[in-house]
Formats: structure tokens, sequence, C-alpha cells
């Protein structure tokens, strides 16, 4: 199976935005404990998702070296 840089790119910054989001969620002072142990699970497991994103990414980084690197790509704008 093949997946374009312009996807993977587009994955891992779609992935990022969750990631900030679900982690304020969680922090949010009006969710009970099980609601907020529910997004702070959820916002690991995307983590783990970005992780595993970034390292196909750098692979396939390798044949398109004019695309820009993972720090690059996650790098607050």
């Amino acid at each position: 199976m093949h997946i374009s840089m312009n996807t993977l790119m587009l994955a891992i910054k779609a992935i990022e935005r969750d990631i900030k989001r679900h982690e304020e969620i969680a922090q949010s002072e009006t969710l009970n404990d099980e609601d907020s142990d529910y997004y702070g699970q959820y916002t690991l497991d995307l983590t783990q998702a970005l992780s595993e994103l970034g390292s196909l990414y750098e692979i396939a980084r390798e044949n398109h070296p004019e695309c820009p690197t993972l720090d690059e790509l996650t790098k607050p704008s």
C-alpha cells in the first residue's frame, strides 16, 4: 500500500490538532473523573498514533528530501 507524502503530512497535522484539543478537554474542571480519564487516555492513544505516523513519514521522506523534516512539520506555527 502506498500513502502519499501529502496524506502523511495532513494526517500528522490533524492528529496534532486533536491531541491539543483533547488535552484541553481532559484538563477541564467541569469533567468528572471518568470523562477526564477517557480524554486523557485518548490523548495518549493519539500520541502513539502520531509517533507511528512520524516514523513512517521519516522513512518516506528519504525518497522525498524536498519535504520538511518531521521537526519542521510539527513545529508550532
